[in-house]
């Protein structure tokens, strides 16, 4: 995935000629999304260990703001490396192509996006069942599965013919 950035390994791919093959290096997550949204990523743990306060101070822009500009002091030479031995760098959507520009630094053109595949459909399912399914790691600090747990509560005391299925595995 990120074989540019090593210097062993890109010394050997980039003094061999291929030909026609491209070098791809995949980003499969955000590059800053994590940061800017840190405190998010913590809050269940700090409320529920009563520290609504430090939760407070790091929501705020002035933490937000330093931890990003932290972030990228820290990375953004690794990313750079990437961009300069890579054919493309493959991210998973468009909003990560503007990240990964925030953090370079600049426009790239050889940011690319694959989004997940869903193919639009003119027919109209026939609802058989009041059902909503949630898919995905299940994670309270990373996933938030503990939101879609109170938004269900909410929901089912004025819908209770509806279910929902929580599936995945994690902590």
């Amino acid at each position: 995935n990120h074989i540019s950035t090593n210097e062993l390994y890109s010394g050997i791919l980039l003094n061999y000629d291929y030909g026609s093959v491209k070098i791809l290096s995949m980003i499969h997550n955000c590059v800053l999304n994590h940061i800017k949204h840190f405190a998010y990523q913590k809050e269940y743990s700090l409320k529920s260990s009563g520290n609504n306060f430090i939760f407070a101070i790091l929501k705020s822009r002035i933490i937000s703001y330093l931890m990003v500009t932290l972030c990228k002091l820290k990375y953004r030479r690794y990313y750079r490396k990437l961009e300069k031995n890579s054919d493309y760098i493959v991210l998973v959507s468009e909003n990560n192509i503007v990240e990964m520009q925030e953090m370079l630094g600049h426009k790239s053109n050889k940011l690319v996006s694959v989004s997940n595949f869903i193919v639009p459909s003119d027919s109209v399912c026939e609802p058989k069942e009041k059902i909503v399914i949630w898919c995905g790691r299940i994670e309270t600090f990373l996933k938030r599965t503990d939101i879609i747990i109170d938004v269900w509560s909410a929901i089912c005391k004025k819908h209770h013919d509806w279910k929902l299925y929580i599936m995945g595995d994690g902590n």
